[in-house]
């Protein structure tokens, strides 16, 4: 387990509904090279399958443990600092 950035952790919090902060891709597969010259949504399934033991990020996910925040700072008495 490892704590995200400062940045990246910015686009988590950032991110809603009507205004997505991540980002996606697209992969472009060849029909010519596919088994009958024809690519399948279960090949590309597939084709990322057996690449997941081998993509870190591919295998993470966000765990919302904390958040910071500031809480009033006591002296060994009790007492606030100021």
């Amino acid at each position: 387990m490892r704590q995200l950035q400062g940045l990246d952790a910015s686009f988590v919090a950032l991110e809603q509904r009507n205004a997505p902060m991540h980002i996606g891709s697209i992969m472009t597969y060849d029909p010519a090279t596919a088994q009958d010259g024809f690519v399948r949504f279960k090949d590309i399934l597939g084709f990322i399958e057996a690449r997941l033991p081998f993509s870190k990020t591919m295998r993470q996910r966000l765990v919302p443990l904390d958040y910071p925040y500031w809480v009033a700072a006591r002296d060994r008495y009790g007492r606030g600092t100021l």
